[in-house]
Protein backbone atom coordinates (compact mmCIF):
# COMPACT_ATOMS: atom_id res chain seq x y z
CA UNK A 1 0.00 0.00 0.00
CA UNK A 2 1.32 3.41 -0.89
CA UNK A 3 2.34 5.66 2.00
CA UNK A 4 -0.11 8.49 2.59
CA UNK A 5 2.28 11.31 1.79
CA UNK A 6 1.60 13.80 -0.98
CA UNK A 7 3.22 11.71 -3.68
CA UNK A 8 1.38 8.61 -2.49
CA UNK A 9 -2.20 9.82 -2.26
CA UNK A 10 -4.51 7.05 -3.46
CA UNK A 11 -7.58 7.36 -5.63
CA UNK A 12 -10.99 7.68 -3.96
CA UNK A 13 -11.89 4.24 -5.30
CA UNK A 14 -8.81 2.76 -3.61
CA UNK A 15 -9.65 4.47 -0.31
CA UNK A 16 -13.20 3.09 -0.46
CA UNK A 17 -11.99 -0.41 -1.35
CA UNK A 18 -9.51 -0.42 1.54
CA UNK A 19 -11.82 1.18 4.08
CA UNK A 20 -12.40 -0.59 7.38
CA UNK A 21 -16.19 -0.51 7.69
CA UNK A 22 -16.77 -0.14 11.42
CA UNK A 23 -20.54 0.15 11.00
CA UNK A 24 -22.80 -1.52 8.44
CA UNK A 25 -26.28 0.04 8.11
CA UNK A 26 -28.95 -2.46 9.16
CA UNK A 27 -31.43 -0.84 6.77
CA UNK A 28 -29.45 -2.30 3.86
CA UNK A 29 -30.72 -5.77 4.80
CA UNK A 30 -33.78 -4.76 2.76
CA UNK A 31 -33.11 -6.34 -0.60
CA UNK A 32 -35.66 -4.59 -2.84
CA UNK A 33 -34.18 -1.16 -3.63
CA UNK A 34 -35.04 1.52 -6.12
CA UNK A 35 -32.35 4.11 -6.82
CA UNK A 36 -33.32 7.67 -7.78
CA UNK A 37 -30.90 10.00 -9.55
CA UNK A 38 -29.75 13.30 -8.07
CA UNK A 39 -27.91 16.13 -9.81
CA UNK A 40 -24.78 16.94 -7.79
CA UNK A 41 -23.43 19.48 -10.27
CA UNK A 42 -24.59 22.60 -8.39
CA UNK A 43 -24.15 21.51 -4.79
CA UNK A 44 -21.98 23.38 -2.29
CA UNK A 45 -20.00 21.55 0.37
CA UNK A 46 -19.31 22.99 3.82
CA UNK A 47 -15.62 22.58 4.72
CA UNK A 48 -14.88 20.54 7.88
CA UNK A 49 -11.49 19.74 9.41
CA UNK A 50 -11.95 16.11 10.38
CA UNK A 51 -9.34 16.38 13.17
CA UNK A 52 -10.90 19.42 14.83
CA UNK A 53 -14.63 19.44 14.09
CA UNK A 54 -17.61 17.12 14.42
CA UNK A 55 -18.56 14.97 11.46
CA UNK A 56 -21.89 16.21 10.12
CA UNK A 57 -23.98 15.93 6.98
CA UNK A 58 -25.77 19.08 5.85
CA UNK A 59 -28.34 19.63 3.12
CA UNK A 60 -26.23 20.44 0.08
CA UNK A 61 -28.81 22.68 -1.58
CA UNK A 62 -32.46 23.10 -0.71
CA UNK A 63 -33.21 24.08 -4.29
CA UNK A 64 -32.11 20.63 -5.44
CA UNK A 65 -34.84 18.77 -3.56
CA UNK A 66 -37.08 16.84 -5.94
CA UNK A 67 -40.09 14.55 -5.61
CA UNK A 68 -40.50 11.08 -7.05
CA UNK A 69 -44.04 9.74 -7.32
CA UNK A 70 -44.54 6.16 -6.20
CA UNK A 71 -47.31 4.02 -7.61
CA UNK A 72 -49.42 2.25 -4.98
CA UNK A 73 -52.81 0.62 -5.00
CA UNK A 74 -55.31 3.39 -4.36
CA UNK A 75 -52.78 5.76 -2.81
CA UNK A 76 -50.53 8.53 -4.07
CA UNK A 77 -47.13 8.28 -2.43
CA UNK A 78 -44.02 10.37 -2.92
CA UNK A 79 -40.33 10.29 -2.09
CA UNK A 80 -38.36 13.48 -1.39
CA UNK A 81 -35.06 13.30 -3.25
CA UNK A 82 -32.20 15.26 -1.74
CA UNK A 83 -28.63 14.81 -0.56
CA UNK A 84 -26.51 15.74 2.42
CA UNK A 85 -22.78 15.96 2.73
CA UNK A 86 -19.68 17.92 3.59
CA UNK A 87 -16.13 18.61 2.44
CA UNK A 88 -13.70 16.93 4.84
CA UNK A 89 -10.12 18.12 4.87
CA UNK A 90 -6.88 16.84 6.37
CA UNK A 91 -3.65 18.80 6.51
CA UNK A 92 -0.70 17.44 4.55
CA UNK A 93 1.76 19.08 6.93
CA UNK A 94 3.05 16.60 9.48
CA UNK A 95 6.24 16.56 11.50
CA UNK A 96 7.00 13.01 10.31
CA UNK A 97 5.95 13.65 6.73
CA UNK A 98 3.11 11.11 6.99
CA UNK A 99 -0.61 11.77 6.85
CA UNK A 100 -3.01 8.88 7.38
CA UNK A 101 -5.71 9.69 4.85
CA UNK A 102 -7.17 6.19 5.10
CA UNK A 103 -7.85 6.73 8.82
CA UNK A 104 -9.79 9.87 7.96
CA UNK A 105 -11.93 7.97 5.45
CA UNK A 106 -12.59 5.15 7.93
CA UNK A 107 -13.78 7.69 10.49
CA UNK A 108 -16.04 9.60 8.11
CA UNK A 109 -17.50 6.43 6.59
CA UNK A 110 -18.41 5.13 10.05
CA UNK A 111 -20.19 8.33 11.05
CA UNK A 112 -21.95 8.68 7.70
CA UNK A 113 -23.10 5.05 7.81
CA UNK A 114 -24.58 5.67 11.26
CA UNK A 115 -26.32 8.82 10.02
CA UNK A 116 -27.63 6.92 7.01
CA UNK A 117 -29.25 4.35 9.31
CA UNK A 118 -30.68 7.01 11.62
CA UNK A 119 -32.33 8.81 8.71
CA UNK A 120 -33.68 5.59 7.17
CA UNK A 121 -35.00 4.29 10.49
CA UNK A 122 -36.69 7.45 11.70
CA UNK A 123 -37.50 9.24 8.46
CA UNK A 124 -35.86 12.46 7.32
CA UNK A 125 -36.94 15.42 5.23
CA UNK A 126 -40.56 14.32 5.06
CA UNK A 127 -39.75 10.72 4.11
CA UNK A 128 -41.02 7.66 5.95
CA UNK A 129 -38.68 5.45 7.94
CA UNK A 130 -38.69 1.91 9.29
CA UNK A 131 -39.53 2.88 12.88
CA UNK A 132 -41.59 6.00 12.14
CA UNK A 133 -43.96 6.11 9.20
CA UNK A 134 -47.17 7.77 8.03
CA UNK A 135 -47.54 5.35 5.12
CA UNK A 136 -51.13 4.03 4.92
CA UNK A 137 -49.82 0.48 4.41
CA UNK A 138 -47.66 0.63 7.55
CA UNK A 139 -49.35 -1.22 10.42
CA UNK A 140 -48.67 -0.38 14.07
CA UNK A 141 -50.08 -2.84 16.60
CA UNK A 142 -51.16 -1.91 20.10
CA UNK A 143 -48.41 -2.05 22.69
CA UNK A 144 -47.74 -5.48 24.17
CA UNK A 145 -46.74 -5.64 27.84
CA UNK A 146 -44.53 -8.55 28.84
CA UNK A 147 -45.42 -9.79 32.34
CA UNK A 148 -42.90 -9.51 35.15
CA UNK A 149 -41.22 -12.59 36.52
CA UNK A 150 -37.94 -14.46 36.55
CA UNK A 151 -39.33 -17.79 35.34
CA UNK A 152 -40.47 -19.05 31.97
CA UNK A 153 -43.69 -17.00 31.89
CA UNK A 154 -42.17 -13.88 30.23
CA UNK A 155 -40.41 -16.04 27.65
CA UNK A 156 -43.58 -17.95 26.86
CA UNK A 157 -45.46 -14.66 26.55
CA UNK A 158 -43.03 -13.22 23.98
CA UNK A 159 -42.96 -16.56 22.15
CA UNK A 160 -46.75 -16.39 21.85
CA UNK A 161 -46.42 -12.81 20.59
CA UNK A 162 -44.08 -13.96 17.82
CA UNK A 163 -46.52 -16.76 16.91
CA UNK A 164 -49.29 -14.14 16.66
CA UNK A 165 -47.09 -11.93 14.47
CA UNK A 166 -46.38 -14.87 12.20
CA UNK A 167 -50.12 -15.40 11.80
CA UNK A 168 -50.59 -11.67 11.13
CA UNK A 169 -48.02 -11.85 8.34
CA UNK A 170 -49.72 -14.92 6.90
CA UNK A 171 -53.03 -13.07 6.78
CA UNK A 172 -51.56 -9.89 5.23
CA UNK A 173 -48.73 -10.75 2.82
CA UNK A 174 -48.19 -14.53 3.16
CA UNK A 175 -44.50 -13.77 2.64
CA UNK A 176 -41.82 -16.33 3.50
CA UNK A 177 -39.01 -13.77 3.18
CA UNK A 178 -39.20 -12.09 6.58
CA UNK A 179 -36.87 -9.78 8.48
CA UNK A 180 -37.67 -9.00 12.11
CA UNK A 181 -35.86 -5.92 13.35
CA UNK A 182 -35.52 -5.94 17.13
CA UNK A 183 -35.03 -2.51 18.70
CA UNK A 184 -34.58 -1.25 22.26
CA UNK A 185 -31.92 -2.28 24.76
CA UNK A 186 -34.39 -3.97 27.16
CA UNK A 187 -35.82 -6.25 24.47
CA UNK A 188 -32.44 -7.07 22.93
CA UNK A 189 -31.08 -7.90 26.38
CA UNK A 190 -34.14 -10.08 27.06
CA UNK A 191 -33.58 -12.02 23.82
CA UNK A 192 -30.03 -12.77 24.89
CA UNK A 193 -31.11 -14.46 28.12
CA UNK A 194 -30.42 -18.13 28.66
CA UNK A 195 -33.32 -20.32 29.79
CA UNK A 196 -33.26 -22.26 33.05
CA UNK A 197 -31.85 -25.36 31.38
CA UNK A 198 -28.80 -23.23 30.43
CA UNK A 199 -28.92 -24.65 26.92
CA UNK A 200 -31.23 -22.36 24.96
CA UNK A 201 -31.41 -18.60 24.49
CA UNK A 202 -34.66 -16.71 24.19
CA UNK A 203 -33.57 -15.70 20.69
CA UNK A 204 -33.31 -19.36 19.65
CA UNK A 205 -36.82 -20.07 20.97
CA UNK A 206 -38.24 -17.13 19.02
CA UNK A 207 -36.43 -18.20 15.85
CA UNK A 208 -38.06 -21.61 16.18
CA UNK A 209 -41.45 -19.92 16.54
CA UNK A 210 -40.93 -18.00 13.28
CA UNK A 211 -38.48 -20.11 11.22
CA UNK A 212 -38.96 -18.05 8.03
CA UNK A 213 -37.66 -14.93 9.77
CA UNK A 214 -34.18 -13.47 10.10
CA UNK A 215 -33.81 -11.50 13.34
CA UNK A 216 -31.66 -8.35 13.17
CA UNK A 217 -30.81 -6.24 16.22
CA UNK A 218 -30.91 -2.49 15.68
CA UNK A 219 -27.81 -1.05 17.42
CA UNK A 220 -28.39 1.45 20.22
CA UNK A 221 -26.14 3.95 18.44
CA UNK A 222 -28.89 4.59 15.85
CA UNK A 223 -31.93 4.57 18.16
CA UNK A 224 -33.27 7.04 20.72
CA UNK A 225 -34.89 6.65 24.11
CA UNK A 226 -38.19 7.71 22.55
CA UNK A 227 -38.10 4.65 20.27
CA UNK A 228 -38.72 2.34 23.21
CA UNK A 229 -38.63 -1.40 22.55
CA UNK A 230 -40.28 -3.63 20.00
CA UNK A 231 -40.23 -5.66 16.82
CA UNK A 232 -40.66 -4.47 13.24
CA UNK A 233 -41.73 -7.35 11.03
CA UNK A 234 -40.88 -6.77 7.38
CA UNK A 235 -42.12 -8.81 4.43
CA UNK A 236 -38.91 -8.25 2.52
CA UNK A 237 -40.36 -9.06 -0.90
CA UNK A 238 -43.19 -6.53 -0.41
CA UNK A 239 -41.16 -3.55 0.79
CA UNK A 240 -39.12 -1.10 -1.29
CA UNK A 241 -36.18 0.89 0.01
CA UNK A 242 -36.05 4.07 -2.08
CA UNK A 243 -32.52 5.49 -2.11
CA UNK A 244 -30.61 8.38 -3.61
CA UNK A 245 -27.05 7.52 -2.61
CA UNK A 246 -25.37 5.41 0.05
CA UNK A 247 -22.51 7.14 1.91
CA UNK A 248 -19.62 7.63 -0.50
CA UNK A 249 -16.90 9.97 -1.74
CA UNK A 250 -18.23 12.19 -4.53
CA UNK A 251 -14.80 13.54 -5.43
CA UNK A 252 -11.49 14.33 -3.77
CA UNK A 253 -8.19 16.06 -4.41
CA UNK A 254 -5.33 18.19 -3.06
CA UNK A 255 -5.35 21.91 -2.37
CA UNK A 256 -1.73 22.79 -3.14
CA UNK A 257 -2.00 26.39 -1.94
CA UNK A 258 -3.28 25.54 1.55
CA UNK A 259 -1.62 22.12 1.62
CA UNK A 260 -4.51 19.86 2.51
CA UNK A 261 -6.25 16.81 1.13
CA UNK A 262 -10.03 17.03 0.74
CA UNK A 263 -12.87 14.61 0.09
CA UNK A 264 -16.45 15.61 -0.67
CA UNK A 265 -18.69 13.06 1.04
CA UNK A 266 -22.37 12.60 0.24
CA UNK A 267 -25.27 10.53 1.50
CA UNK A 268 -28.66 10.64 -0.14
CA UNK A 269 -32.20 10.59 1.17
CA UNK A 270 -34.00 7.31 1.68
CA UNK A 271 -37.49 6.02 2.33
CA UNK A 272 -38.89 2.67 3.44
CA UNK A 273 -42.15 1.97 1.60
CA UNK A 274 -44.47 -1.00 2.17
CA UNK A 275 -45.89 -1.97 -1.21
CA UNK A 276 -48.99 -3.65 0.23
CA UNK A 277 -50.84 -3.26 3.51
CA UNK A 278 -49.17 -5.09 6.36
CA UNK A 279 -45.82 -5.46 4.61
CA UNK A 280 -44.37 -3.66 7.63
CA UNK A 281 -45.81 -4.41 11.07
CA UNK A 282 -44.52 -2.53 14.08
CA UNK A 283 -45.07 -4.23 17.42
CA UNK A 284 -44.16 -2.00 20.40
CA UNK A 285 -43.20 -3.90 23.57
CA UNK A 286 -42.92 -2.81 27.20
CA UNK A 287 -41.88 -4.81 30.24
CA UNK A 288 -44.04 -4.83 33.37
CA UNK A 289 -42.26 -3.61 36.48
Amino acid sequence: MATDVRTGILTKEEYLDRAVLMYNPVILALSNRQTHSFDFSNVKFKEIDVEKESIVAEILTKEATEKAHIKARGFEKSFNIFAKGAKFISSLNDANGIVNIQKMHNKVLREYSILYDKYALHGDGGNNGLLNSQDPYYVTNDNHEVPAGAGFAPIEDVNNLIVDLRMQVSNSTSSSDIIIYTYGSDLIKFMGKITQDNETSVRTILQRAFPEATFIDVPAVVTTEEDGNGFVVVSNDAVTLHVTSEPTIRNDGINDEDEYYYANYVLGSSQVTPDIEGAIIKQPVTFAG
